[in-house]
């Protein structure tokens, strides 16, 4: 099942030219989701993190705040169609109704929720990921 989702665009500022109006870029994205420190969107079938990285929520690996917008490294035929951003974790789910999760201090690249029915919709609140399954 192909879903369409809206076409959003990310208006980022460079502050070294900020007098000069080519100093505005615009991204399309898919998605986007907001965490307590960093963000998430979906761009092109991949999904891109920036912020605190603190619990490694921005790229898996926990570090200092990386403020440039970097891939996250996702199973490579995965076609991501939401991402959720909470206190220190990110989600993302797939076209199949599968999870991915990384951040909260895990050390880890993205990691599969098994065993769990197909989802159709999550939200973070804080450190706690809802999902809400088709059964």
């Amino acid at each position: 099942m192909k879903r369409t989702l809206p076409t959003l665009v990310l208006l980022s500022l460079f502050l070294s030219t900020m007098a000069n109006a080519s100093a505005y870029r615009y991204t399309p994205i898919s998605t986007v989701s907001a965490g307590t420190n960093h963000t998430l969107s979906i761009t092109d079938h991949k999904v891109y993190a920036w912020g605190a990285n603190d619990m490694g929520q921005v790229d898996g690996r926990p570090s200092s705040e990386i403020l440039a917008r970097t891939e996250v490294p996702l199973p490579p035929q995965m076609v991501p169609v939401s991402v959720a951003a909470g206190t220190g974790g990110s989600a993302v789910l797939d076209e199949e109704g599968c999870v991915f999760v990384w951040g909260l201090g895990l050390d880890s690249a993205p990691v599969q929720i098994l065993n769990v029915p197909i989802v159709i919709s999550m939200a973070f609140s804080g450190t706690e990921l809802y999902l809400l399954t088709q059964d």
